[in-house]
């Protein structure tokens, strides 16, 4: 209707809102299948939810850290250590790029709010602390690593 009524500015707000929000929505459903999934012991599906989360993720120029982060669960479920570390380390690395879908052209007609990265990542780092799950990769000196550049982000 915006488009029609020659209101540019706002039909792109509108459709990128639609995008944005699409992406959560899906991302949210993904989440859910892949759950799912994990728990029937759907490997193989599980594997391939992942996938598209990271492709809808880049398609979407979400930034690397949504591109990054899908697996986690995964890893955690097949107490794949190596797998859980190498995506916590693009996870850290990426943090402070998370909204990086801020700047993209994609969205150039949305405004966003500042909520502060800082608190995003201090919420990361309560949630892999207190992850029982996770309990067999805290010993792991790289986990530690990464936990203590996590908090070295979140202090400066």
């Amino acid at each position: 209707m915006y488009h029609r009524q020659k209101k540019v500015q706002e039909a792109y707000q509108l459709y990128e809102r639609i995008l944005f929000t699409g992406f959560n929505d899906l991302n949210g459903a993904l989440n859910g299948l892949l759950s799912l999934s994990m728990e029937e012991g759907k490997i193989d599906k599980a594997r391939s939810i992942v996938d598209k989360q990271k492709k809808m993720a880049e398609i979407l120029e979400m930034g690397k850290y949504m591109e990054v982060f899908p697996g986690l669960d995964l890893a955690i479920h097949l107490r794949d250590k190596e797998e859980i570390l190498r995506i916590l380390e693009g996870v850290v690395c990426s943090i402070k790029d998370m909204d990086a879908f801020k700047n993209s052209e994609l969205y150039s007609h949305m405004t966003f709010s500042s909520a502060g990265i800082r608190e995003i990542a201090l919420m990361l780092k309560n949630a892999i602390e207190n992850d029982k799950e996770m309990e067999f990769v805290k010993t792991d000196r790289r986990y530690q690593e990464l936990l203590e550049k996590l908090c070295r982000f979140i202090e400066n």
